[in-house]
């Protein structure tokens, strides 16, 4: 490579990382923070059509977690910063210039902006790091590697549905059945549409209370259907004041129900996990 090649391409790169520093960061039009009084714990997120995004009754832990997710279903332990990010609730509301779903049917766009409104108006900072947690690896369970009735595969286009849903079309679902590419968790069940083996491990990770690492080595989507005790999920959640403890079931457990239903099995184990760690958050200025 002669000299003046590469001091062209020294120039090349050079501009390309000014460039990328001057690029503007991915902000909403115009967003609105206001504190509620919560009157119940359930918040509720809304994307529709035309760049809109609403949260409600949502607390600050809760936007953190949401907005740094890097799939469909993923949850990161998050530590650090005051008491108050996991009890005040907060309704954001916020307008975007185009649509807020990625061309893979996810809403990366949106969380980006989400995550530049939290670091204006909440002064939040975060990093990244690696600590050693107790685990659960999710396994197959049966020595032929077969699966049970609870775990089938699918072809559904989850990318597809989500990018059609943004766009205002949303799936037709019949009365009683799980709409498409989603999770349902009624007491004692656990039901979901097209989710990867990732993406259980996931949500498995909020009924066992420790993160749950996808050791199956299973590629592609499939159809979940658990049934269990509703004592399995209450006993690794924070009660719910408001809510009547679960009643007693004569169901197997979740540890059971997965192996016999699905064909999957729950191993003790520690692994470096990745952990959000919150460095700086303030109270927002109401607007």
């Amino acid at each position: 490579m002669t000299a003046r090649l590469v001091a062209v391409l020294i120039v090349v790169m050079a501009i390309a990382v000014v460039a990328a520093q001057q690029a503007p960061a991915p902000a909403f039009e115009v967003a609105t923070v206001k504190p509620v009084k919560a009157v119940d714990t359930q918040n509720r997120i809304s994307i529709q059509p035309g760049g809109r995004l609403t949260f409600s009754n949502i607390t600050l832990k809760q936007l953190i977690s949401t907005s740094y997710q890097r799939t469909g279903y993923d949850s990161r332990e998050i530590v650090g910063g005051p008491d108050w990010v996991a009890s005040d609730r907060w309704e954001v509301m916020a307008q975007a210039k185009g649509e807020l779903v990625g061309p893979d049917g996810f809403p990366g766009p949106a969380f980006a902006m989400i995550r530049a409104l939290l670091a204006e108006r909440f002064s939040l900072r975060v990093h990244e790091e690696q600590r050693e947690r107790p685990v659960y690896l999710l396994q197959r369970s049966r020595a032929d590697g077969s699966t049970g009735p609870g775990l089938r595969r699918t072809s559904v286009d989850c990318a597809a549905i989500t990018r059609d849903e943004a766009q205002g079309k949303p799936p037709v679902v019949e009365p009683g059945q799980l709409r498409p590419c989603a999770v349902g968790l009624p007491p004692g069940k656990l039901n979901a549409s097209a989710v990867t083996m990732s993406a259980l491990a996931g949500v498995l990770s909020s009924f066992v209370g420790r993160p749950v690492i996808d050791r199956t080595g299973m590629d592609g989507a499939f159809d979940v259907t658990l049934e269990f005790s509703p004592e399995s999920r209450a006993n690794f959640l924070p009660p719910d004041p408001g809510a009547p403890p679960p009643a007693p079931g004569d169901g197997p457990s979740l540890f059971t129900a997965l192996q016999e239903q699905a064909g999957l099995k729950l191993v003790t184990g520690r692994a470096a996990v990745d952990v959000l760690v919150i460095d700086r958050a303030e109270r927002p200025t109401p607007d």
